[in-house]
């Protein structure tokens, strides 16, 4: 499966990196944070945990199109009797599209895809993983502070098989 997942992202990668090559605006580099909140079957199994995100954003023209490049990695406590943790992270690749004026508050929406591993530790020394394909929807506020850092916030629903939760991230942007 995680070969299924490395060659989606690839894919993703080389149909737009002609594009990346006539970008006008500066790539960023982002990091943020926040918690993830299970839903669904996922809600049975875990409690509301965090997730770290870093990653580049590369514009493609001027006209608010750019694509997010990113890993992850977060953790929540289990539900199961017994406690423990379950560990996710990976990494995606998708496209988004920034609406108004770049100098300006504005809202961003984003689409992407990729894997994401599940490691589950019951608490007793045994442990088990799985990697699967991930994608998610977001939606943020980018908020300029200067001309080349900007904070954002964002709300996204990530699905990974039966796993699925919606993280609440706020991070900070850096023009290169």
């Amino acid at each position: 499966m995680i070969r299924k997942a490395l060659f989606i992202t690839g894919t993703v990668l080389l149909l737009f990196s002609p594009a990346v090559g006539m970008a006008q605006n500066r790539p960023s580099i982002f990091v943020g944070g926040g918690v993830t909140i299970p839903v669904g079957d996922y809600a049975d199994l875990a409690k509301t945990g965090w997730m770290a995100t870093g990653g580049v954003v590369i514009p493609v023209g001027t006209r608010g199109i750019f694509i997010p490049i990113e890993g992850l990695y977060g953790r929540n406590s289990s539900e199961v009797t017994g406690g423990g943790h379950r560990d996710l992270y990976g990494g995606t690749a998708g496209i988004g599209y920034r609406f108004g004026d770049q100098s300006r508050v504005g809202v961003y929406l984003i689409g992407a895809g990729g894997f994401l591993v599940l490691r589950t530790d019951p608490g007793t020394g045994t442990s088990a993983t799985e990697t699967e394909f991930a994608y998610f929807g977001a939606g943020g506020v980018d908020i300029p502070v200067s001309g080349r850092v900007s904070l954002w916030i964002e709300t996204r629903y990530f699905a990974r098989g039966d796993v699925k939760f919606v993280p609440v991230f706020a991070g900070i942007s850096i023009g290169l």
